[in-house]
């Protein structure tokens, strides 16, 4: 967040020779996987499996603007490069997978050995993945941004990506699985 002046309304002034450029810029990154797998070491049948993933990423960023700021770019000359920039950017990646495995009768793998089948198993995986992202440039009455010889550029963008998998696989007979996946996406 950048934040310039107050809500008093002081006067703040930001100018420069050439270029200004004032940018907000934030990424959250949220991914990862949940995985049960049938357990051979343990004494009995096991019937039940289940897998919980959350996955939440927030991403902010703004640029505020208060009453009584003024930026300025105050270069005449057509030939300098006078623009003024105000950016927020947002990035947001989020969620994973949720899995449950079971009955891998007759496969070994590595040094896990051979394992009965179980014709009762029950599995359940859920994922969730959450993504709030916000990017935002605020001028409040009362604030200047001006370019003579330039432009003003005022830009935000945000960016989503979320997804979520969610399964069960009973590779060998085994009496229900269920999966749930959940995404929720805000943004501003």
């Amino acid at each position: 967040t950048i934040d310039i002046g107050n809500d008093s309304g002081d006067a703040v002034e930001i100018s420069g020779s050439g270029s200004i450029d004032i940018g907000a810029e934030s990424t959250a990154d949220a991914r990862g996987n949940a995985l049960m797998w049938k357990n051979p070491f343990a004494s009995g049948q096991q019937q039940y499996g289940f897998a919980v993933g959350v996955w939440v990423g927030i991403s902010n960023s703004s640029v505020k603007i208060h009453d009584g700021v003024t930026i300025e770019s105050p270069v005449s000359d057509p030939s300098v490069n006078s623009a003024v920039s105000l950016s927020a950017e947002s990035t947001n990646s989020v969620g994973g997978s949720a899995r449950v495995a079971q009955n891998f009768e007759g496969q070994a793998y590595g040094d896990v050995p051979e394992t009965p089948n179980n014709p009762n198993n029950r599995a359940l995986a859920i994922g969730v993945a959450y993504a709030n992202t916000t990017a935002t440039v605020e001028i409040k009455e009362g604030a200047s941004v001006l370019a003579p010889a330039g432009d003003v550029s005022i830009t935000s963008n945000g960016t989503e990506n979320v997804s979520v998998m969610a399964g069960t696989r009973s590779y060998q007979n085994g009496q229900v699985g269920i999966a749930l996946g959940v995404e929720i996406a805000e943004s501003e």
